[in-house]
């Protein structure tokens, strides 16, 4: 009998059991979420309006890690200054950098602006491409995928589900993706500039063509003599709208309004609390955007 119990208790413990899933950022722990539902307890250590360049490995972030079965990562250094620290400090030899448990949700990704020949005076650039690529929905296709191989690697009982739910959640990616675009439409003719490079795969996905950015060198404060000659270049090329993020310097951006009558628009770049699912998130910037073009 109490081998049976035993036996009992086991079989309950494992059906029960759920993967622990630790994503640095909010999308990708919906992505989780999208492709095997109730098979995993998933969280996120960002909520989605921080500045993922500047975060600190805190107690609670390695805490987490350490529970964790998987880790999913941006990767492309967006995290460097704080992942890498947390999963190591964490003891957690499951999610180390190149074990089963790290998952790098870039694997599969474009990449954009990738830096050959790079040095320090250039600024805040990542030589191994731009990492801004979840505000892209194109990319969040190439991100689900990659998310989905790690998933399997770990739940192998739940591939065929976990298959069917990635090819559901790509097919709705690619819907949104043609609605931005039909909203986004009446940017096709108009050019915009970024305070910062954060929308470079919004902008292939979309076909809208940029003018520069307000920034000198990235991660650098633009001088006001710099924004005198970048005002000049935006009214040259009749510049309809600045892009910016929402961690992004206002006083810079409210100056470069004052100076050219360009408006701006400081939108989130990670899925947060204030929307329902990635799909919402996509198909409300677009209304955002449109909301504040300049017409010309």
């Amino acid at each position: 009998m109490k081998k049976i119990l035993i036996t009992f208790l086991l079989f309950s413990f494992n059906v029960s059991a759920k993967l622990n899933v630790v994503t640095s950022l909010p999308e990708f722990a919906w992505a989780v979420s999208e492709l095997a539902g109730e098979s995993t307890e998933t969280i996120s250590l960002l909520n989605g309006n921080e500045d993922p360049h500047f975060v600190d490995a805190t107690p609670s972030f390695i805490l987490k890690t350490s529970k964790a079965d998987m880790v999913v990562a941006n990767g492309m250094m967006l995290e460097i200054g704080w992942l890498p620290k947390a999963i190591q400090m964490s003891g957690n030899g499951k999610v180390q950098v190149g074990a089963p448990g790290y998952c790098d949700a870039s694997t599969l990704v474009a990449k954009a602006q990738i830096i050959k020949n790079y040095d320090r005076s250039m600024g805040d650039v990542h030589p191994v491409g731009n990492p801004h690529y979840s505000f892209s929905p194109v990319s969040m296709i190439a991100v689900m995928e990659s998310i989905s191989k790690c998933l399997i690697t770990h739940l192998p009982e739940k591939e065929k589900s976990i298959l069917a739910n990635l090819k559901s959640a790509s097919s709705k990616l690619k819907k949104i993706t043609e609605k931005v675009a039909m909203t986004l439409k009446p940017l096709n003719d108009k050019s915009v500039m970024t305070y910062h490079r954060e929308f470079v795969y919004y902008f292939k996905d979309f076909g809208i063509k940029t003018a520069g950015t307000l920034e000198k060198v990235p991660g650098i404060l633009p001088s006001a003599g710099h924004l005198f000659e970048v005002a000049k270049i935006a009214k040259k090329n009749n510049v309809n709208l600045v892009f910016a993020s929402l961690t992004n310097p206002r006083k810079y951006l409210d100056k470069f309004e004052e100076m050219t009558g360009i408006p701006y628009i400081q939108l989130p770049l990670h899925l947060s609390i204030d929307f329902k699912d990635y799909y919402e998130y996509q198909l409300k910037l677009a209304q955002m955007i449109i909301k504040n073009v300049k017409n010309n």
